[in-house]
């Protein structure tokens, strides 16, 4: 009788469980905790794919370092017979150098790249001295820098000559010297040059004369110094400035500007 009467009680009582977990309020609140568990659940293709691209990042780090590196340079112009040329960085420092005539090719080396500008500078007077392309007696240089950086240029500026001063002191003390014109010849220039038997400055050098007196020929000043071609020169039309008359041997500006024609424009 008594399990009769507790089957009857259990069939009219109702279970609070199943209501429990058919409401709202139940279903809303395991709907978060299964999102929540689902966002801790290890994905291993994430897990790669964060690991791929921190090895990224970390590889480009060590084969591509985040200090700036300065790609200003100077070019420096030399003629005293052997003509040259120096590729100088921000770190005066001889990133190139390079012979501008037969003379000049018989005194560079490439084992001047990466050594100080004076180091160089000094091996390539004492080579041009050792090969007796340089007149102990009678000797006359231009030189001329050229650089985008205005700033850079004057500090190359004063480095050359600062160099030059020591030279002349020590190795050649009748060394005249004089700021020139430097950049890449024209074909017009190139053919003077190769013609006369000068320098591409001392081309340069005669080329303005002649466009300050235009009865003046280039056999008329050819074979003077240096220093006679620089009192031949109006008052302040000293050929490192770039303000004076076009250029009698091209219908293009003078010096020449940008590209083929020699780089930067000279100022």
């Amino acid at each position: 009788m008594k399990k009769r009467i507790k089957d009857l009680a259990d069939q009219g009582v109702p279970d609070f469980k199943d209501d429990i977990k058919s409401s709202d309020t139940y279903l809303t609140f395991m709907a978060e905790r299964q999102s929540e568990t689902r966002s801790w659940r290890f994905n291993p293709n994430k897990a790669f794919s964060g690991l791929a691209a921190a090895m990224v990042i970390l590889l480009a780090f060590i084969l591509f370092p985040t200090q700036e590196t300065s790609t200003q340079s100077s070019t420096l112009y030399f003629e005293i017979n052997p003509s040259f040329m120096i590729e100088l960085d921000d770190a005066d420092t001889v990133s190139d150098v390079d012979g501008l005539n037969p003379d000049g090719n018989a005194i560079v080396d490439t084992s001047m790249i990466g050594t100080p500008f004076e180091d160089a500078m000094d091996t390539l007077i004492d080579n041009a001295l050792d090969n007796d392309l340089i007149d102990t007696e009678r000797s006359d240089l231009l030189y001329d820098v050229l650089s985008e950086n205005d700033e850079l240029k004057d500090r190359h500026l004063a480095l050359v000559e600062s160099k030059l001063s020591d030279i002349q002191e020590s190795k050649l003390p009748s060394m005249t010297m004089h700021r020139g014109i430097g950049g890449a010849p024209t074909e017009a220039e190139q053919e003077i040059v190769d013609t006369y038997d000068i320098g591409l400055m001392h081309a340069r050098l005669i080329g303005r004369i002649m466009s300050e007196d235009e009865t003046k020929t280039i056999e008329d000043l050819v074979d003077k110094s240096m220093p006679e071609l620089m009192n031949e020169l109006d008052e302040g039309m000293m050929p490192g400035q770039n303000n004076g008359p076009r250029h009698p041997f091209d219908d293009e500006d003078f010096p020449p500007r940008g590209g083929d024609n020699g780089g930067p424009p000279h100022e």
